[in-house]
């Protein structure tokens, strides 16, 4: 199941919230509380059994260090490719050993730890190359109605629901583009380049000014209901909302029993691919 692209997520939270047009919810607001659940979302993914958001990445290190992946928000497991033995990640500095390995040994107890941006190993002048698996940094979700500069080739982000200023924050997701006329998505390309200053995608298509767009969460599809119904329950709890309270607490009651599904799915998913047990052996 693929998730639903954000102008579509940001509708569902307006008829949710009964506010087809901008009044008291601005889109930017929903577009934050979109992200803020995603945000929970993803950590949750990344506590639970099972790959949802793995990647790996080859790092090459010098002089004992290697810059993290820029979308790494986790680490998880590190080889080292010549020997192909797993170099333990510590939880912190703190917890590696207090010497540093003086040449790089096979039979030795190497270990890493992070700092910053980078990870460290403690063997002098190690100049390997490894495989990190790590768990995928998710990008915010965007939406809205395409700028002035939109032409072929190029999706310009609306200013006022507040697109990224760094260069390629975007790349690599999948961005849908509605046509303003017909009501259809017409465009579904992956975002090869973003510039951050001019606030514009290269993406395969020709997407219109006035045209609707928006990113697709890298969440798996079945996170919908939870995204959705948790970022309604934020925007009510807006200290100047006028709701109703009965509304608020069926609205809460949803977004628990939601959250309470997804997690028994995401454990279901899961239970057997921790090992297969061998119960007889063949004579």
């Amino acid at each position: 199941m693929t998730m639903l692209n954000t102008y579509y997520l940001m509708a569902d939270v307006r008829s949710n919230l009964h506010e087809v047009s901008q009044a008291h919810w601005s889109d930017k607001e929903i577009l934050r509380k979109l992200n803020q659940v995603q945000t929970d979302l993803a950590m949750h993914l990344m506590l639970a059994p099972g790959a949802w958001l793995l990647k790996t990445a080859s790092l090459v290190f010098a002089a004992g260090e290697a810059t993290l992946p820029s979308d790494c928000a986790k680490p998880v497991h590190l080889i080292d490719n010549t020997l192909y033995t797993p170099i333990p990640i510590r939880r912190s500095v703190g917890e590696k050993r207090c010497s540093t390995l003086p040449v790089y040994y096979s039979d030795a107890v190497h270990e890493a730890w992070l700092e910053r941006g980078k990870i460290v190993v403690n063997i002098e002048g190690y100049a390997e190359t490894c495989t990190l698996w790590y768990h995928e940094s998710i990008p915010d979700l965007h939406g809205g109605t395409a700028g002035a500069s939109s032409a072929t080739s190029a999706l310009h982000l609306d200013v006022n629901n507040e697109p990224k200023f760094a260069d390629d924050y975007y790349n690599g997701c999948t961005v849908e583009v509605i046509g303003q006329t017909t009501g259809v998505i017409d465009i579904s390309s992956i975002v090869s380049d973003y510039v951050g200053s001019t606030k514009i995608m290269t993406i395969v298509g020709t997407p219109a000014s006035g045209d609707y767009y928006g990113t697709i969460s890298k969440l798996p599809g079945e996170c919908y209901s939870a995204l959705v119904l948790g970022a309604t329950v934020r925007c009510l709890a807006k200290p100047s909302a006028t709701v109703d309270e009965k509304c608020y607490d069926k609205f809460l009651l949803m977004q628990k029993d939601s959250w309470s599904v997804l997690k028994q799915w995401i454990n279901d998913y899961t239970l057997d691919e921790r090992h297969t047990r061998i119960t007889e052996t063949a004579e």
